[in-house]
């Protein structure tokens, strides 16, 4: 069974999930948890995490598009895997409050580098994204919206794909 945190320190609950309708006013859908796991994916968040990861990593970034789609694939997929099982690796997951089994996107961090965070489409902008990552001083993936993010928001941070 997965150990999952969810405490006042990780993220206050009761985030609000809204959506705008087409006259521009703000429609309440739900509510949101923060879910954090160390050092490994519960089977349900698996597919969720990696082929987002994958996914949008390969479209996000010019170099991955060059590369061979199964060799991207089979490697990358090996990479991700390794840094969800580093001891210090942390995945938090951005879930429905009245359906856990719902994520509406996640962040993995260690020791202050930010490794990814993606949200659904569909509820981006409305601070899913700043609620899922902490207190980070680096980076390590980066794509053309990360690029964007990283010039208008946020020049502090260190950009190394080594860590």
């Amino acid at each position: 069974m997965s150990k999952a945190t969810n405490n006042q320190n990780d993220h206050e609950l009761s985030s609000k999930v809204e959506n705008t309708d087409p006259e521009g006013k703000k429609e309440l859908l739900s509510s949101y948890n923060i879910l954090t796991f160390r050092s490994h994916v519960p089977e349900q968040y698996k597919s969720f995490v990696f082929s987002r990861w994958l996914h949008s990593l390969r479209f996000g970034n010019d170099m991955f598009k060059l590369t061979q789609s199964d060799t991207y694939y089979a490697a990358y997929s090996k990479y991700i895997d390794a840094i969800l099982k580093r001891d210090n690796a942390r995945l938090r997951v951005a879930v429905l409050t009245d359906d856990p089994d719902t994520a509406l996107g996640w962040a993995v961090d260690e020791l202050g580098c930010l490794h990814y965070v993606y949200v659904k489409p569909e509820v981006r902008n409305l601070g899913i994204a700043n609620a899922l990552v902490l207190k980070i001083e680096s980076f390590s993936h980066l794509t053309h919206i990360g690029l964007s993010i990283w010039n208008d928001k946020h020049k502090n941070l260190v950009f190394n794909p080594f860590k």
